[in-house]
Order: C-alpha cells, then sequence, then structure tokens
C-alpha cells in the first residue's frame, strides 16, 4: 500500500513538472507582439508642434572653405601629448595612441593636402539633402545610363552605410551598377544616404532613436523618392 501512495505521489510530481515545463516552454517560444512603429515621429531640434514640414528636394554639393582646411592644419600641428599605450597592448583598452600619431600624421600630411582632389571625387555623384521627420537627410541619387534604361530592367536600391563608416565606401562600385553592361540585364538605381548623425545628415535632438527608427525615417526618404518597392543592402 505504501509503494502504491508513492508511485502515486511521484507520477503526480511528474505529472506538475512536466505541465510546469510546458507552460514555461509556450510562453517562451510564443510569436512576440507585432511591433507598433510611428511613421512620422519628429526627430528635429524644438516641439514638434511648431514644426512645418518641407518635402521639397535641394541638391548638395561639398565645399569645404580653405579657411577651414587651414584651422585643421594648425590644430594638427599641435604637439600631441598622449599618454603611451601599456606594453603589447594593441586596442584593448582604447585606441593606441601610437596608432592614433599615424593617423593624425597621415591626416595632416597626405590627407590635407590633396582636399582639392577628394573633394572633386566626392562632387562627382549627385546628391541631395531632403528633410525627413524634421531632420536634413543627405543622399547620394544615381540613375541609371539612358543607355541602360533602353535596355535593362531598373530597380531601385538602397545602399546603408556601416558603422564608423560613410556614403564613401560606395564611391568604386556606383557606377558599376547603375551603367550599362551586356553582363546583366538588369541596372539599378541608386540612394545611398548618410545616416541620422553621419557626415551631412542631421542628428536626432532626443533620445529614442534606435535602428527601427533609423529604418522609417529610410523608408520615409525612399517613399519621397517614389519608391514603395526596392532592394536594400546594409552595411
Amino acid at each position: 500500500m505504501k509503494c502504491l501512495i508513492v508511485f502515486g505521489l511521484i507520477v503526480a510530481l511528474f505529472g506538475a513538472f512536466v505541465g510546469y515545463g510546458y507552460v514555461v516552454f509556450t510562453d517562451l517560444t510564443k510569436p512576440l507582439p507585432k511591433p507598433e512603429f510611428k511613421d512620422d515621429t519628429y526627430w528635429g531640434p524644438g516641439d514638434a508642434k511648431d514644426f512645418v514640414p518641407d518635402e521639397k528636394i535641394y541638391e548638395f554639393k561639398l565645399q569645404v572653405p580653405q579657411s577651414e582646411i587651414d584651422d585643421l592644419r594648425k590644430e594638427l600641428n599641435r604637439t600631441l601629448r598622449l599618454t603611451e599605450p601599456l606594453d603589447g597592448i594593441a586596442f584593448e583598452y582604447g585606441f593606441n595612441t601610437y596608432a592614433l600619431e599615424q593617423f593624425v600624421d597621415y591626416w595632416r600630411d597626405n590627407y590635407l593636402t590633396k582636399w582639392d582632389e577628394r573633394q572633386e571625387l566626392f562632387n562627382s555623384f549627385k546628391q541631395y539633402k531632403t528633410e525627413i521627420q524634421g531632420l536634413n537627410i543627405h543622399y547620394i541619387h544615381e540613375k541609371v545610363s539612358e543607355e541602360a534604361k533602353e535596355k535593362k530592367h531598373v530597380y531601385p536600391l538602397l545602399l546603408l552605410h556601416g558603422w564608423p563608416g560613410s556614403v564613401r565606401e560606395f564611391f568604386d562600385f556606383i557606377p558599376m551598377l547603375t551603367k550599362h553592361s551586356n553582363i546583366t540585364d538588369y541596372a539599378f538605381e541608386v540612394v545611398a544616404p548618410s545616416l541620422v548623425g553621419y557626415g551631412w545628415s542631421d542628428a536626432a535632438t532626443r533620445p529614442g532613436f534606435n535602428a527601427a527608427e533609423m529604418a522609417t525615417v529610410m523608408r520615409n526618404l525612399m517613399l519621397r523618392l517614389g519608391h514603395k518597392k526596392f532592394f536594400i543592402q546594409g552595411g
């Protein structure tokens, strides 16, 4: 009789354990609720109620005054007072100051001396600015050549750079995507924006701007350009 009671208790405990495990399992594996996104959240300066939307698109051209280049060179010429890194350490404890000295030397003695060439390269692409949710968004917009348009299927393509990075990442292959080629029967209309807070795009002025909000701004940019459907590449 005692054995039957003990057996019954074991079965009951086992059943309770299985039941509890099933409840926990179903709770952990149930589909997450669909997130809700607002496509018009204001991220610009000031109060949203005072915001007057501007949906115009403005041409953009990079023009850095020589005076700013000269000022930057003077700052880079100042003696760097950097703490030496620990022996045998690369970047485990922050930016290696030996490497930083090399970067500053390159920036001052190589990069800035060729600034006119670099600015000309940057301006070789068609660029624009437009206001999305209170933020001025900078972007490259390269359409396909007339020859490609006549012979190929044209698809809009949104290129998003990485972190840290910029639209400079795309300079080498944008022409490959937009120009006529005998290899494929398609070409791309390329839109390559500076992400919010990068390059010449405004940064959000209030907390809460996350990856989902970034995606919303980028989608609204493509809608502004007339594209409801498009391919996307994320850096």
